[in-house]
């Protein structure tokens, strides 16, 4: 039996399961419930955190018409460039973004993103964290490789800085292969695509990690950068805004930030904004370092305008599909309860 408002909700790895509770609260406002993938309800709606075939088969499975189908795209271009393109508008009704990419001709819905429950820790060492796997991209626009040159500058001019995160340790000839590798995804996807080909020129900078100071991977990422005073945060993308830098505001750390400027992170206390050149941003980060402690914010304060801040940019574009989905059932005399 199809239920006239309910939604069937697709993760990240294309599974059909719960959304976000933040997510959830919203749609239960209006009336509008989840189905769960052992039910025998059959959903109305679909909304998918990321394309995948497996997923449009089932969405089609359900008969859920292109209108009905909504894409939240939580990816920048150069990792996910499906939803950039004419094929994504001619298979979902919406595509909307977790970042202000684009949101002039599309909605923002902000990140599903629920702060670490964590005690913060006020004695905290004098250092830089950074957390992020050494991943590659072809695609113009690309900060990967911008990460690894300011990682190589940080070595040279000798930063008090922890590396964390996979990969790192391995060597030029395999960075140089994934790099290559990655040429051919690029090309393919452009050319599936029908995007214009643009690579990113720096893309083969900065392939000798295994002089940066890696620590490997973590199991709890936030613990972690809890015991810092200070991390660093390069974006993916020069576009796209993630979650790395609410992660690391969340945990009460004073951020090194290079990524898409945005008005309400401008503001917020321990949010320090670097010159994309590697030799400046380091000597920028060298002289902050060396700055009196007692003129560095406090982690409290650094997380609670974080959490408030976010907190706000969260749910709209979810309240605004509701409404549209219920004025057309309205309009049609299909609406529940009518």
């Amino acid at each position: 039996m199809r239920s006239e408002t309910s939604i069937a909700f697709f993760d990240y790895l294309g599974n059909r399961a719960m959304p976000p509770a933040p997510m959830e609260m919203v749609f239960r406002r209006f009336g509008i419930h989840f189905v769960e993938s052992n039910s025998s309800s059959i959903p109305s709606h679909s909304i998918s955190i990321r394309h995948t075939a497996a997923n449009l088969r089932q969405i089609q499975a359900c008969n859920i018409p292109r209108e009905r189908r909504t894409l939240a795209v939580l990816e920048a271009r150069v990792n996910e460039p499906f939803p950039f393109s004419r094929r994504a508008a001619q298979t979902y009704g919406q595509i909307v973004f977790a970042s202000h990419y684009d949101t002039q001709e599309r909605e923002l819905f902000g990140w599903p993103w629920t702060p670490p429950q964590l005690n913060l820790e006020v004695n905290r060492c004098h250092r830089i964290a950074m957390v992020n796997a050494n991943k590659f991209s072809s695609a113009h626009g690309e900060q990967y490789s911008l990460r690894r040159a300011i990682l190589r500058e940080i070595v040279a001019q000798q930063l008090p800085v922890d590396l964390y995160g996979s990969d790192w340790t391995q060597s030029k000839t395999r960075n140089l292969a994934q790099a290559l590798r990655h040429d051919v995804v690029h090309l393919r996807d452009q050319a599936r695509l029908r995007h214009r080909l643009r690579f990113s020129q720096s893309r083969y900078q900065s392939l000798d990690t295994q002089s940066f100071p890696s620590l490997g991977e973590i199991d709890d990422k936030f613990q972690t950068l809890s015991h810092y005073r200070f991390s660093l945060v390069v974006e993916n993308d020069r576009t796209f805004f993630t979650e790395k830098l609410m992660d690391s505001l969340a945990c009460g750390c004073t951020t090194f930030y290079l990524g898409p400027r945005l008005a309400a992170v401008d503001d917020l206390p321990g949010v320090v904004l670097l010159p994309e050149s590697p030799a400046s941003s380091v000597t920028f980060m060298r002289r902050y370092l060396s700055t009196p402690e007692a003129t560095i914010n406090e982690p409290g304060v650094i997380r609670n305008a974080a959490i408030t801040t976010f907190a706000q940019t969260a749910g709209g574009a979810w309240e605004n599909l509701a409404k549209q989905w219920l004025k057309f059932y309205r309009q049609t005399k299909n609406y529940l309860g009518t």
